[in-house]
């Protein structure tokens, strides 16, 4: 207790904060630059839908003439005669914000948009993440160029940015006299305390968005294991999809059918999208939107058999059932801002570059304190070399790191 009362009122005394501060300092040096990215990336894709129309405006350019919208088995055969060495693996519908159709083509780990008009089922632009840099930074973002172990990377980076969050809120700590001074930056101060002002108080008050990202980036990283932990606590209806039965078709089930058949179990719904088997127990699963705009977050699953094509359940997801449920459905609207409308996006997107300023205020910090002794002290060891000047007789390098005044990182 005496320890706690100790760190409460001069935490800059405590052994434990000492050792939180070479952990902080170490991870962020050590993750700086992955976060810069990861931040930048990320604020850049909160509007990639708006991004990929604006450098492809021929996404956007759907054949508008009116006529009844092209059959899902046509816009599947359209991309695959647009790409047969590729193999169909989805089919999204037109959305509010996007006019075409859309299948994606995969070979590999590598994933192909074909855009197709709804009525005419022409193609109408394709992209990669070589051909477009959209996709470049979703690559970047979510695989770092590496598929599946770029995943597991960015889950790991996950880890250690949340370190970093619970680090830095106990290093931001200045003592129960102080501390609603550190809530603030005092820009009538000298530069190096402005900066170290900056970093203290940027990083309060986004630690909790920042953990909140960590969280659900781990997550994506280790979705499968994250999954089975919460199903442990709580059922999560996505870990019990019915499952094909096993067997081998003469012909492949129509998806037409599968779809009208959709249409009738949720009269009230829009199709949405389609997704096919990718493997021998897999299903075909039919997207019915229950809302206006569509997303996968509020759509009704319906799965069919891959051989025979008949109904085999649906689930409801959104509409949750347990808390298992409810914690896995807000992990994606969380991470990007897709609830709330277009405010929380523009909000997400601006605060997704706070690691940037992080970053690049915490090295500044580190030059001050660390690397720029070492210049001064390596250039007063050559004989005649001019000497720097020292910082302004107002404030120190020195005195800013005494404990006493609050240094930088102290």
């Amino acid at each position: 207790m005496g320890a706690f009362r100790q760190f409460l009122q001069r935490p800059r005394q405590s052994g434990l904060r000492k050792l939180l501060f070479q952990v902080h300092l170490w991870v962020g040096l050590g993750l700086g630059l992955y976060v810069l990215v990861m931040g930048v990336t990320g604020s850049a894709l909160v509007f990639a839908d708006e991004l990929e129309g604006l450098l492809h405006p021929e996404i956007e350019a759907a054949d508008q003439k009116a006529g009844a919208p092209a059959p899902a088995s046509a816009l599947l055969a359209a991309a695959r005669r647009a790409f047969p060495e590729r193999q169909a693996t989805a089919l999204y519908g037109p959305t509010s914000h996007r006019p075409t159709a859309v299948v994606y083509m995969k070979r590999g780990d590598d994933v192909l948009h074909a855009y197709l008009h709804p009525v005419s089922a022409t193609l109408a632009a394709s992209t990669t993440s070589s051909t477009s840099a959209v996709r470049w930074l979703q690559d970047l973002h979510f695989n770092l160029f590496s598929g599946r172990t770029g995943r597991t990377v960015n889950g790991v980076g996950a880890v250690m940015l949340f370190l970093l969050c619970v680090t830095g809120i106990v290093l931001w700590w200045p003592g129960a006299v102080r501390w609603t001074r550190s809530l603030m930056v005092d820009f009538g101060r000298n530069w190096r305390r402005i900066n170290w002002e900056i970093h203290s108080a940027a990083g309060f008050w986004t630690a909790g968005l920042l953990a909140m990202w960590a969280l659900t980036g781990f997550y994506f990283g280790f979705s499968q294991q994250v999954n089975g932990w919460i199903h442990r606590l709580s059922p999560v209806s996505s870990l019990m999809v019915p499952e094909s039965r096993p067997g081998v078709a003469s012909t492949k089930p129509e998806v037409e059918k599968m779809i009208a058949d959709a249409a009738e179990r949720v009269p009230n719904g829009r199709f949405f999208g389609l997704q096919l088997p990718a493997g021998k127990r897999s299903t075909y699963i039919v997207f019915m939107a229950r809302d206006t705009p569509g997303t996968k977050q509020n759509c009704d699953y319906l799965y069919f058999d891959r051989t025979s094509g008949a109904y085999l359940g649906t689930w409801h997801r959104g509409l949750s059932a347990s808390a298992g449920d409810e914690v896995i459905r807000w992990i994606v609207p969380l991470h990007f801002g897709l609830f709330g409308g277009l405010p929380i996006r523009i909000l997400w997107s601006v605060l997704g570059l706070t690691p940037a300023l992080l970053f690049v205020t915490a090295t500044m910090m580190w030059w001050n304190r660390v690397l720029r002794h070492k210049v001064v002290d390596q250039r007063a060891a050559v004989p005649g070399a001019a000497k720097p000047l020292e910082a302004s007789s107002s404030t120190s390098t020195q005195s800013l790191l005494k404990p006493s005044e609050g240094g930088v990182n102290s």
